[in-house]
């Protein structure tokens, strides 16, 4: 029995629909002349870059949405697909916030806190100084390496234990210049 090209159309555009709804990377996948590469929104501040952890060599990444822990993670770049670990870098005077590509969500402190060893997680953009970040040098660093301190606690983002393995926990300690509250910015390749 022969399907007649409507139905087949349609079950080709159904089909093509539910590939992104499962794996969300290939939604910002396109190919062009040079090959597929990641077809994310672009920035609406600057960006996007990864950050390094001096201690640790790996970056942040959140993989996950709303209320995801931010962790370290080895460094996926330059493939295209790894939004998760792009961070797009958005003004507020002297502070910036850093919103994921993947998920369009800021780094915030949960539950806004001020406490020590609090968690970074994902949060939706609401004007919240929890989601601000001054980047500060320090003379204890090598030039390139500075802390992040969060506008509402005064507190640095470190990597929880000072721990070099992937999955990590991002959180806010008492700034003491101590490796795993450094931080390097690196512009993501090809972008």
């Amino acid at each position: 029995m022969r399907v007649p090209r409507t139905r087949k159309a349609a079950a080709v555009i159904m089909a093509a629909a539910l590939i992104p709804a499962a794996h969300p990377v290939t939604a910002h996948a396109s190919s062009s002349e040079s090959g597929v590469r990641a077809q994310a929104p672009a920035c609406v501040g600057d960006g996007p870059f990864m950050y390094r952890n001096f201690k640790s060599g790996k970056v942040l990444s959140a993989q996950g949405g709303f209320g995801t822990t931010v962790v370290q993670d080895t460094e996926w770049s330059p493939h295209p697909f790894v939004l998760w670990q792009y961070w797009c870098r958005i003004p507020d005077g002297l502070y910036r916030s850093y919103e994921n590509m993947q998920y369009n969500l800021n780094m915030g402190i949960s539950g806004g806190s001020t406490a020590a060893n609090a968690s970074a997680i994902l949060a939706n953009p609401a004007g919240d100084i929890n989601q601000d970040w001054l980047q500060r040098a320090d003379s204890r660093y090598p030039a390139g390496v500075f802390a992040l301190v969060n506008r509402k606690s005064s507190m640095c983002l470190g990597i929880s234990s000072a721990s070099i393995e992937d999955g990590a926990r991002a959180a806010q300690f008492p700034c003491d210049g101590k490796l795993n509250q450094g931080w390097s910015e690196v512009p993501v390749p090809g972008w």
